[in-house]
């Protein structure tokens, strides 16, 4: 969720019965609401932009992140054909979407 401009990682109540409550008592189902500090936020976009065809644009991830990639994993990941840089986008090639996972763990450390 975004207000203002920060993003926000929410929790719902489970039980149907609480969330209507909680709508009733204060206009919102939720349990949890916690501002995303900047790290998080891009990780997440990392996590979840990594799995999309087009991949993730790079400069977005860098103002997020307050840093580069780490140039010594992307050239790893690179020579072994995991992963491609275009445009400036990253993006797991074919034969390195079957170990997304493993490049995610890679790229995020």
């Amino acid at each position: 969720m975004t207000l203002g401009g920060t993003r926000y990682a929410t929790e719902a109540h489970r039980a149907p019965g609480e969330w209507l409550a909680a709508v009733d008592s204060h206009g919102h189902g939720e349990s949890l609401r916690e501002a995303l500090p900047l790290d998080d936020r891009a990780l997440e976009y990392l996590l979840m932009s990594m799995r999309l065809s087009e991949g993730m644009e790079i400069a977005r991830y860098e103002a997020l992140a307050g840093s580069a990639l780490p140039e010594g994993r992307v050239a790893d990941l690179l020579q072994l054909g995991l992963i491609e840089v275009a445009q400036g986008r990253v993006r797991a090639t074919d034969q390195g979407r079957p170990v997304l996972n493993g490049i995610l763990r890679e790229l995020a450390a």
